[in-house]
């Protein structure tokens, strides 16, 4: 990997297992783009799994807390750039969670960050990456929701994609309420058991009866268990798509 490659820094720990599996992926991808013959061709990826600090995205979203995840990542941004400066490089920055973009989350973020700016960090908006590459590449205009109860309330998938012209089918209030425990109980174990699989695909089921035959993944716990959901139409993957544009963004 050149010097002037920019280095890839994942805030993960929204889940630890799934920021994993982003950093996995990036990794994947690189050998699958690139000839690796040293340790020096992979991209550099610094990792920031610090999750016993980081209140819960939905839980502040449903006022079930008053922390704002947004402050303490933004101190995390501030390590960041003080380890840029020191290495003299620039950083290339994604929150390995769907829902923190929310905007009571991103915004307050996104606020603090313009009074105290990072000059070395990029810090990309996870959702607007993925339903812009969707919107470029898929030509289905109604896509289905799968994704936090959080992510739902604020429609931060549904926001954007409805700016690109795309019809977003979302979950009902019961099946949401199941689908928010199928997440949380991936978060405790990664193997996904059957009757998580089963509410899952039941969701699935009825997002296909409304003729939505894509659907996006919009919870990094659900890509871990793409390979473990088998249904006839598609599934959009933003940790697949997010590794891909880091790699593209860290060669410059």
């Amino acid at each position: 990997m050149k010097k002037n490659h920019k280095i890839i820094a994942i805030i993960g720990g929204m889940g630890s297992a799934s920021s994993l599996f982003l950093h996995e992926k990036i990794l994947s991808t690189a050998v699958l783009t690139k000839k690796m013959e040293s340790d020096g061709d992979y991209p550099d990826v610094i990792h920031l799994s610090l999750p016993s600090g980081i209140p819960d995205r939905s839980e502040f979203l449903l006022d079930k807390s008053s922390s704002n995840p947004a402050l303490i990542i933004h101190d995390f941004l501030t390590g960041l750039e003080r380890m840029a400066e020191v290495l003299h490089r620039e950083m290339i920055v994604v929150v390995a969670c769907n829902t923190f973009h929310a905007p009571p989350i991103w915004d307050v973020l996104k606020k603090v960050n313009q009074e105290k700016p990072h000059q070395k960090l990029e810090i990309l908006h996870f959702v607007n990456i993925v339903a812009e590459e969707y919107a470029g590449k898929f030509h289905e205009k109604k896509l289905g929701i799968l994704s936090t109860s959080g992510e739902r309330k604020f429609g931060i998938y549904k926001n954007i994609l409805e700016e690109y012209g795309i019809t977003c089918v979302q979950t009902d209030d019961e099946a949401q309420e199941n689908l928010q425990r199928c997440i949380y109980n991936i978060k405790k174990n990664p193997t996904p058991q059957p009757d998580d699989l089963r509410i899952i695909h039941d969701i699935l089921k009825d997002f296909l009866s409304q003729e939505a035959n894509n659907v996006i993944l919009g919870c990094t716990e659900l890509s871990m268990i793409k390979a473990n959901i088998t249904w006839q139409g598609g599934l959009v993957d933003p940790i697949e798509i997010i590794s891909k544009k880091l790699i593209r963004m860290s060669e410059g």
